[in-house]
């Protein structure tokens, strides 16, 4: 199949493989494609490619297109109570396009009540007396704790 479009044995191919649960590299190389095509038309007809968790499905969120009657009323009745996350996760979409159909539809969504930030720690206060710092901003010279002797020459 290289170099050509892709044919109605090639699709059925590349769907069974990738329920089998092969990647992406196995499948390209078994029909003879580059992996990037492989991906790409993966990426058209919705298939997931890679590990899944068991019992789930192979078939990605549908992102926006054109929402079911069945749908929307779903949506309406689910908005009151959950958020679009929640929403998201029921109706199997990505909470983008549930906010989206939301806003177009005229209704609201529940809010996730924000978490409480922890108060801040308060920073204890500076001392009054501190050393007096010269015009260079650097602390006095001490004196040396040795002493040096002079002797005579």
């Amino acid at each position: 199949m290289t170099g050509q479009a892709w044919d109605e044995p090639g699709v059925a191919a590349l769907r069974r493989m990738v329920d089998e649960g092969a990647s992406s590299g196995v499948i390209a190389a078994a029909l003879g494609l580059s992996r990037n095509a492989v991906v790409g038309k993966c990426h058209r007809l919705g298939l997931r490619l890679g590990p899944i968790a068991p019992g789930a499905s192979r078939v990605c969120l549908k992102r926006g297109g054109d929402w079911s009657a069945a749908e929307r009323r779903r949506l309406r009745d689910l908005a009151a109570t959950l958020g679009a996350e929640a929403i998201a996760i029921k109706l199997g979409r990505t909470p983008a396009a549930v906010r989206r159909q939301a806003t177009a539809m005229g209704v609201s969504l529940a809010r996730a009540r924000p978490v409480a930030k922890p108060a801040k720690a308060v920073k204890p206060a500076r001392p009054i007396c501190r050393r007096r710092r010269g015009r260079s901003g650097r602390r006095p010279l001490r004196p040396s704790p040795i002493i040096m002797s002079i002797s005579p020459v």
